[in-house]
């Protein structure tokens, strides 16, 4: 989960505990990374789906020392003898960093998968993906326990990264969200359009609950779901709405920040920047606002450090 967006950087205390270890339904056993953090929540959500010997994991943390540990006593309560898969949701290193440290200890039968595995991203590459040899997923696919007790379909997802995947359980109905959908929190995008069509995407098989990358189940997956593209719809409303009683000059990211957050943490302002300015670029390609700028929009973090010099109005 890298990145930061207006609702994250909670007090750790203001969270929901969360167990070590649960188990959240006959398919599905939930282990915490051991990686707790203000942008991490209670820490990376990985999850062993199935109810066999042999189960398919999802997510791999990020190599804490105590989530190994943790991931076999878990295994080994409920009766499970080995990892057959891991589906990793995308390349943020709190979700693949474990992968070499899991080869090591299940050996090179370990099979690993991800949508467009060579993708580096924004920030920089994990090198697990590489070291542990993983293979490229792709939108449809199904992959199933050895049992066959649990199949989950692969969604691709991208928005939060371009490489974002989730992975429906077609046995229950529920989705496996990574970082598309947080519980107790909003989500951070590199890309606002792909972001909302993806939400719609997974609303449209959600019949059952939200398993997340970070924080709690959301018990009904699409409500869960309707209100963050609600919740996105109302920020650009607000947005807009900014830049209607502004003059002709128009807002910077930072300071429509002011207008729409007036009481968000000084702490927080580049972060809810990051998400305005994307939401600037979406209005944009519909026509809607024009940029003014002396800054050119290069790739990576030079990109948003242009659009956050930017000045912006309404068409």
């Amino acid at each position: 989960m890298r990145g930061r967006g207006e609702g994250r950087g909670r007090s750790l205390a203001t969270l929901e505990p969360l167990p070590d270890v649960a188990a959240l339904s006959p398919l599905v056993l939930r282990i915490l990374g051991g990686n707790p953090g203000l942008y991490t929540l209670q820490g990376t959500n990985t999850y062993l789906v199935g109810s066999g010997e042999s189960r398919i994991l999802i997510d791999a943390g990020e190599s804490r020392p105590d989530y190994l540990p943790r991931l076999l006593s878990a295994m080994e309560g409920a009766g499970v003898r080995r990892v057959s898969d891991v589906l990793i949701s995308h390349y943020h290193r709190d979700h693949t960093e474990g992968l070499i440290e899991l080869r090591r200890h299940f050996g090179p039968s370990l099979r690993a998968w991800k949508v467009d595995p060579p993708y580096a991203g924004a920030h920089g590459p994990s090198a697990s993906p590489v070291f542990a040899e993983v293979r490229p997923l792709q939108g449809g696919q199904v992959l199933c326990t050895e049992d066959g007790s649990a199949s989950l379909r692969v969604l691709c997802t991208p928005g939060h990264t371009p490489d974002h995947a989730c992975f429906e359980l077609r046995e229950e109905g529920s989705v496996f969200t990574g970082d598309c959908v947080l519980g107790g929190s909003s989500a951070v995008f590199e890309d606002l359009h792909d972001y909302m069509t993806s939400l719609k995407s997974v609303l449209a098989v959600a019949r059952g609950r939200l398993y997340p990358g970070h924080g709690p189940v959301i018990e009904d997956g699409a409500e869960g779901i309707r209100s963050y593209i609600g919740h996105r719809e109302a920020r650009e409303a607000q947005i807009v709405a900014a830049l209607e009683q502004t003059s002709w000059c128009g807002l910077s990211p930072l300071g429509l920040v002011r207008r729409v957050y007036p009481r968000l943490p000084w702490t927080l302002r580049l972060a809810a920047a990051h998400n305005v300015a994307q939401h600037l670029d979406a209005l944009q390609r519909q026509g809607r606002v024009a940029r003014r700028a002396w800054l050119p929009l290069p790739r990576g973090y030079f990109r948003l450090i242009a659009m956050l010099a930017s000045w912006w109005r309404l068409l």
